[in-house]
């Protein structure tokens, strides 16, 4: 019986989400999730595989939302590596813009200096190498 609640425990660590973010309503079969440097930062997109979907449609967009206001806020909490980079830059020197897309959604990263940029590559850099 032991072994049974040892190997829940474990798999729980990889199903459940960091604590204080709400669990991704989306997953590598049901979507796209992209993330792309540009030369003001970079851009995060999630899009639904099937645009007919529309309740993972709505789920992504609630997600992504819910995210941006964390991440505008300085909350870096959530399934996300190297979020020490974004940490290390006052919130308000990074602009975080939610915006609605063809079949799902996308958060603009925008740094206010060079340095703002470089802590949003590195960090999107951590998502590329994911």
């Amino acid at each position: 019986m032991r072994h049974k609640t040892v190997t829940a425990a474990i798999l729980s660590l990889f199903l459940l989400p960091a604590i204080g973010a709400p669990a991704t309503p989306f997953n590598r079969h049901n979507s796209t999730q992209a993330f792309q440097k540009n030369q003001e930062g970079g851009i995060q997109q999630v899009v639904a595989k099937d645009p007919k979907d529309q309740a993972l449609v709505a789920a992504i967009r609630s997600y992504l939302e819910a995210e941006a206001q964390r991440f505008g806020n300085g909350d870096y909490s959530g399934p996300f590596k190297g979020v020490r980079y974004l940490k290390a830059v006052k919130p308000s020197e990074i602009s975080i813009i939610y915006r609605n897309v063809p079949a799902g959604a996308a958060i603009d990263y925008v740094g206010a200096d060079s340095a703002a940029v470089d802590a949003i590559h590195k960090w999107l850099g951590a998502q590329l190498s994911d």
